[in-house]
């Protein structure tokens, strides 16, 4: 259900309320940066004092609040993903990381290698030794089961 007041202009055309009453307030029409808001925060109540226009920009600062995760739940999630292959983080697909263990293996440099799959030559240098832990589990030579 929508929140906000809507006036029917046409057949196919609705608008909202606080809108007009905010460009009727102003004598223009509102560009799209900008947002009404409803200063006691009922969205039905559209009285002119209970009405300000603001930037897109300001209106997210004034209704979000930044969460910093606290120290606890980034050691929780740290100890959660201690040892896990990570596959969704990957930069390769397991197909990819076996195409590029087999040019390593028939003597292409990893500077050919990383400009072939347009990545950094230590990326794939740390993947072929093993360094990436998602990495690691994928050079084996089997498909892993969690996989995405």
């Amino acid at each position: 259900m929508y929140k906000y007041h809507r006036i029917r202009i046409s057949r196919a055309k609705t608008r909202d309320e606080h809108r007009i009453i905010m460009e009727n307030k102003l004598g223009r029409t509102l560009t799209f940066n900008e947002i009404v808001h409803h200063k006691n925060g009922d969205k039905k109540c559209n009285e002119d004092n209970n009405l300000e226009v603001m930037s897109r920009s300001e209106h997210g600062k004034l209704h979000m609040k930044k969460r910093t995760p606290s120290r606890r739940s980034i050691d929780a999630l740290s100890k959660y993903w201690k040892d896990k292959p990570r596959f969704n983080q990957a930069k390769f697909t397991y197909t990819e990381v076996q195409k590029i263990k087999l040019l390593r293996e028939s003597g292409q440099t990893y500077r050919q290698i990383a400009t072939r799959f347009n990545a950094d030559h230590t990326t794939i240098i740390n993947m072929l030794n093993g360094k990436t832990l998602c990495y690691r589990h994928m050079l084996s030579n089997t498909e892993p089961e969690d996989k995405p």
